[in-house]
């Protein structure tokens, strides 16, 4: 199944030019996962691991994932096994159970892939999960991106360094797309479980060769060269591209270039609100529309995205036109309530408020004694070992005043605000408001006790 890089033509990526590769990612973990789906990109990312974390004394472990959508997997998730036995790794399968899949199966399986490696590397203490992405897969995400009508965020495509939040990649708001670093965010704190691109420059053909080298046989997924797929067809028209000039590494240099700008903006935008926003203890932010009216359009929606997503607690920043929009009607001036993003968005005397969307909340869940959680993506909420067992934590709602202050002595007058009080953390039991517990501020990410 391997073929020999004499055969090929192509040269082994070496130990010292992954050994550079690691050590631009800044990673300082001790502990770290890989992804293996057995393919020859997986295979020759662990094996340049296993070296690697063995020089420097760092425990590694590596994870494949049986997505039960082929009669083969898991046999191939087993051979997978048996490889990483005979290598000396730490390996688990991770079954994915489901019922039969009707419809956008790529994307389905692809959230329950990250779902189930986040569970897995929590569960066994890893900081961080090396994934396999290389150059031609960063050319085929900058082709789809482009494709679909990307900015500059999804032109920057993958990532070397990224979060996990829920089993999916996450985007603090300061871009489009499913690749912008959230090192200073909540949700990423809160999975503390970052993704390792190592090889997004390096050519499949060198990974072929690592394997080859090694005497180590692959599994080679049909599904990949699938013409029902967007990947799929993309492999099929990548020799038309190249001879245009759109070969792998000319796509990856533009994401590169991409990635630079992203990153340039980002920082101007994060003056911008360190300007001109303000965090309210309570969950909700304000924006000083007369501080940011003389900045860039481009930089205004920006901003504006970063606060719909801390306080919406959304993966992924609002649609282009959406925000657009609502920037065209802030600049006019006032602005009665409108939705976006899960949040509530209104503006007067030149203020800008943002608050949580009271209806968009789904997260109503057992919380038990002792135990600490992030709720809605804003306040975690920490039970102090002798609460009761049967505790719901659910958002107060709009709550009659005589019970309020029965039940919270004092929260209206902090809080003056019903509609930033409905979607504050709240104690129920049985149905009936128990207690509104103490918290602290959604930037810090503080725990609210009880």
């Amino acid at each position: 199944m391997t073929e020999s890089h004499a055969e090929t033509g192509t040269l082994p990526l070496t130990a010292a030019e992954f050994a550079r590769l690691m050590d631009g990612l800044a990673w300082r973990g001790d502990a770290l996962a890989v992804a293996v789906s057995g393919g020859p990109d997986s295979m020759a990312l662990t094996l340049l691991l296993r070296d690697w974390t063995a020089a420097r004394q760092r425990r590694l472990m590596a994870f494949t994932v049986d997505h039960a959508l082929r009669p083969e997997s898991l046999a191939e998730a087993q051979q997978v096994a048996r490889w990483m036995g005979m290598h000396g790794i730490a390996h688990e399968i991770l079954r994915w159970e489901h019922p039969p899949l009707q419809g956008a199966i790529q994307r389905r399986a692809r959230t329950a892939r990250y779902a189930l490696l986040a569970a897995a590397c929590r569960r066994h203490g890893m900081t961080a999960l090396a994934l396999a992405h290389q150059q031609e897969d960063q050319a085929e995400t900058v082709l789809m991106r482009l494709a679909k009508g990307t900015g500059v965020d999804g032109l920057a495509g993958m990532r070397a360094v990224n979060f996990m939040r829920c089993g999916d990649e996450f985007n603090d708001g300061r871009g489009s797309g499913s690749s912008i670093d959230a090192d200073d965010s909540i949700a990423a704190r809160e999975s503390n479980i970052a993704l390792l691109r190592p090889l997004l420059s390096v050519p499949k053909a060198r990974l072929i060769a690592v394997c080859a080298l090694r005497g180590q046989d692959y599994i080679r997924d049909p599904g990949n060269e699938a013409p029902y797929f967007a990947r799929g067809r993309l492999r099929r028209a990548a020799e038309v591209l190249a001879a245009e000039g759109m070969d792998e590494a000319r796509l990856g240099g533009l994401a590169a270039r991409a990635a630079s700008a992203s990153t340039a903006l980002t920082e101007y935008t994060d003056r911008l609100l360190a300007r001109a926003a303000r965090y309210d203890d309570a969950g909700y932010a304000e924006l000083a529309l007369d501080l940011t009216r003389a900045e860039p359009e481009e930089i205004q929606m920006r901003a504006l995205a970063v606060l719909l997503m801390r306080i919406g607690g959304g993966a992924y920043a609002p649609k282009h036109a959406a925000l657009t929009d609502l920037l065209q009607v802030l600049q006019a001036g006032n602005m009665p309530r409108r939705t976006l993003h899960g949040c509530e968005i209104a503006a007067h005397g030149g203020r800008c408020r943002i608050i949580r969307e009271y209806a968009a909340i789904k997260d109503r869940r057992s919380i038990l004694p002792g135990q600490t959680l992030l709720w809605d993506y804003r306040f975690r909420v920490a039970l102090l070992p002798d609460a009761p067992e049967d505790l719901t934590i659910a958002p107060l709602g709009f709550m009659p005043h005589p019970e309020l202050d029965r039940i919270a002595p004092g929260l209206r007058r902090r809080i003056p605000i019903g509609r930033v009080r409905a979607v504050l953390p709240a104690l129920w039991r049985t149905a009936r408001l128990h207690a509104v517990p103490a918290y602290d501020s959604i930037v810090t990410g503080a725990p609210v006790t009880y």
